[in-house]
């Protein structure tokens, strides 16, 4: 189903689903945010945090979780577990409409009631359910005909992402007509995640998913930017050993063909995977710290909106008076007195 609340100068996202537990308690899901990568208006600030209410991404096997259990497998799902403030689940990005989307474990319908068709913030939202956890890559495949000629970006839901200069790196991605931009990030465990290869010269020479001996301690994040040939390349994908069409599988298919950039996150970004227990506390403590010293909010969608054009003032005041109680709709007031 999809929603269709504003002009298509807005952004627009897509919410893809699938099915995990035999008795539909959880879903994971995908979720595509529709822009148009034309305009530039970067903002000052870029966090990949929702509103109120986030959904963490826990990436898992259809009958077991080997991440945030118990709560996985109890009513308990991902979307309801909260980072301070909110939990992990949409994504906002400080750059113009363009295409990006994110991951979810959540019925389509329980994200469509807390999020609602978007148009408070003046986006679109649309869902779609994913039959069975088969990767990544297949989130591109559901939504083909919502892509069309567009370039299109996924994020993960439990990836977390900060940093001064954020916006800027990810409109260059975003300006890119051709090819694939992914993002990598110095970890100390590079052997948990993929891990992308470079010669002397900074090229970057292959991707390895988890590997034993990895290449180097550069980690691929959840993050991808592709250009409009992404569904026809994730149809040549073949299925792995555990069944999945794999991201990196997509990815290496662009590295071959010589078409894939790779953006390094320096010193001064914060990546954040929440898909465990120990990773929520971390976050929470990430967030409380900056928001606390700062008094700002990490990535407000009401403030994105707000600053990006898409609602008015009187519109943020009329979602302010609704949390009016709150600190959250205190924060949203002062946004229009400064």
């Amino acid at each position: 189903m999809k929603l269709d609340i504003r002009p298509l100068g807005h952004p627009e996202i897509k919410v893809i689903g699938a099915p995990r537990f035999r008795d539909q308690r959880g879903y994971f899901a995908e979720t595509y945010v529709r822009r148009d990568f034309a305009a530039a208006g970067a903002g000052e600030r870029c966090g990949f945090w929702s509103p109120e209410e986030q959904a963490s991404s826990v990436r898992r096997r259809a009958t077991r979780s080997s991440r945030a259990a118990p709560s996985s497998l109890t009513s308990t799902s991902s979307p309801t577990r909260r980072i301070r403030a909110r939990s992990t689940r949409s994504h906002t990005i400080r750059t113009t409409p363009s295409s990006v989307s994110t991951s979810a474990t959540a019925p389509p319908w329980t994200l469509e009631r807390l999020l609602g068709n978007g148009a408070q913030w003046g986006i679109r939202l649309s869902y779609a359910v994913q039959p069975k956890p088969e990767g990544l890559a297949q989130a591109f495949l559901i939504g083909a005909d919502f892509i069309g000629n567009d370039r299109v970006a996924l994020v993960l839901g439990d990836n977390v992402f900060f940093g001064h200069g954020l916006p800027e790196i990810l409109q260059g991605a975003a300006a890119r007509t051709t090819g694939a931009t992914i993002f990598a990030y110095q970890v100390r465990d590079p052997e948990r995640y993929g891990v992308v290869s470079f010669d002397s010269a900074g090229r970057a020479l292959t991707i390895a998913e988890k590997p034993a001996n990895p290449a180097s301690r550069w980690a691929v994040t959840g993050l991808y930017f592709c250009d409009k040939d992404v569904a026809r390349h994730a149809r040549e994908v073949r299925p792995s050993a555990r069944g999945e069409l794999e991201i990196t599988d997509l990815n290496m298919r662009y590295l071959a063909a010589g078409a894939l950039h790779v953006e390094l996150m320096g010193r001064g970004f914060a990546w954040l995977d929440t898909g465990t227990f120990d990773a929520l506390i971390d976050a929470a403590t990430f967030v409380h710290t900056l928001e606390e010293r700062q008094g700002m909010k990490i990535a407000c969608p009401e403030e994105v909106a707000y600053r990006m054009g898409f609602i008015t003032r009187e519109e943020l005041l009329k979602l302010a008076d609704a949390l009016d109680k709150s600190g959250y709709g205190q924060y949203l007031r002062s946004l229009t007195e400064s």
